[in-house]
């Protein structure tokens, strides 16, 4: 069962973020980064 929420916390930083994303642009650039590195 999945539910919708309108406003989230950030898996990695816990700042707030919209209701369908997992991290905030920070977090998600840092982690994009050190997947792929910086490009």
């Amino acid at each position: 069962m999945s539910r919708l929420v309108e406003d989230s916390k950030c898996e990695r930083c816990g700042d707030a973020v919209d209701g369908l994303r997992r991290l905030c642009p920070d977090c998600t650039r840092a982690v994009r980064d050190a997947r792929e590195g910086p490009l």
